[in-house]
C-alpha cells in the first residue's frame, strides 16, 4: 500500500475511494472475491494513511490527542459496522422463519452447507450493498462540495 500510495501522489484519497469501490464491487462477483480483497486492503490502507494525515493535521484538537481521537472513531464505526451485520444477519433469518439458534448452528458448521452458502452469499450482497451506497454518497458529497467551494 505505501508503494501504491506514493504513485499516486497528492490525490490518494479520491483513487483510495474509487479503489475501495472496485474492490467491494469484486466481492459481489464471487469467482473475483480474492481479487477484491486484495484489491479493498491496499486501498484502504491508502485511504487509512490519508485519514491519519488529515488527523495529524488537525489544528482544533491537542498534539496529543489526534490519533487517539482517529482510532476511537474507527473503533466505534467497526462496532456500528458489526451491529449492521446482525441486523441484517438476523434479518436474514427470520425471513426464513428460523431461530437465531438455527442461524448459529448452520454457520458454525465445518462444512458449509447449501443452505449456509445461500445465507453468506446474500448476507455478503447485502452488507457490501450498503457499503457500496455510503461510501458512493461519501465520494459524491466530497466532489460537490470541492466544486462548490
Amino acid at each position: 500500500a505505501p508503494k501504491v500510495g506514493s504513485l499516486l501522489g497528492g490525490i490518494n484519497k479520491k483513487f483510495a475511494l474509487i479503489g475501495i469501490l472496485s474492490g467491494l464491487t469484486l466481492l459481489l462477483v464471487t469467482p473475483l472475491f480474492t481479487i477484491g480483497i486484495l484489491i479493498l486492503s491496499t486501498f484502504k490502507s491508502i485511504f487509512n494513511s490519508w485519514l491519519t494525515g488529515m488527523y495529524v493535521s488537525q489544528n482544533e484538537l491537542p498534539r496529543d490527542k489526534r490519533i487517539w481521537v482517529k482510532y476511537t472513531i474507527q473503533s466505534m464505526g467497526s462496532i456500528m459496522h458489526q451491529f449492521i451485520l446482525m441486523v441484517i444477519g438476523s434479518l436474514l433469518v427470520f425471513e426464513n422463519q428460523s431461530s437465531i439458534k438455527h442461524f448459529f448452528v448452520i454457520t458454525s458448521q465445518k462444512i458449509p452447507t447449501v443452505e449456509s452458502r445461500a445465507l453468506m452469499t446474500n448476507w455478503n450482497e447485502i452488507a457490501t450493498g450498503i457499503l457500496l451506497i455510503a461510501l458512493s454518497i461519501y465520494g459524491l458529497s466530497s466532489i460537490i462540495r470541492l466544486k462548490v467551494k
